[in-house]
């Protein structure tokens, strides 16, 4: 919530600056959800990369859904990974979109933290209505989360 109040209150100013709140809000998010990880027994890590041409590119309509899908990557973590084994965030952003990806190793039956369920479904029908994917798989005892948000203009 604080994130949208935020870039409505952000929306009046030079794309420059929005892009500008809009990665300080995406890293706040990384660290905050990270340190909630770690704190709670769980190791691994998250790799940011902007390309350099992003800035130049309007984030308003979709900044808000990147930051949610990147919050629920998280919480899937927590919910479902073994804490015994690293998990790995990636996170691209370009000039067309926002690429997410996330592994990790999936926790034994018995040991997942039970309530919601719906939280990358809900995600990813929004997603699509915007253009872009978002896909979670398993492979064997992996667990692999694809998202790709495109970048559109406030309207």
């Amino acid at each position: 919530m604080r994130t949208l109040i935020r870039q409505l209150h952000d929306s009046g100013e030079s794309e420059e600056l929005q892009f500008d709140a809009f990665t300080r809000d995406l890293r706040a998010e990384i660290d905050e959800d990270e340190q909630y990880l770690h704190d709670n027994g769980f190791q691994g890590h998250t790799e940011v990369r902007i390309d350099e041409h992003a800035a130049t590119t309007r984030i308003l309509r979709t900044s808000s859904v990147a930051l949610m899908v990147v919050h629920e990557i998280y919480t899937n973590i927590f919910k479902h990974a073994d804490s015994a084994q690293p998990y790995e965030v990636s996170i691209a952003i370009s000039a067309d979109g926002i690429r997410m990806d996330a592994r990790n190793t999936i926790v034994a039956e018995g040991q997942v933290v039970e309530y919601g369920g719906s939280g990358l479904q809900s995600l990813a029908t929004v997603i699509r209505e915007l253009g872009g994917t978002l896909e979670g798989s398993a492979e064997g005892a992996q667990w692999h989360t694809k998202a790709f948000v495109p970048l559109q203009e406030a309207e």
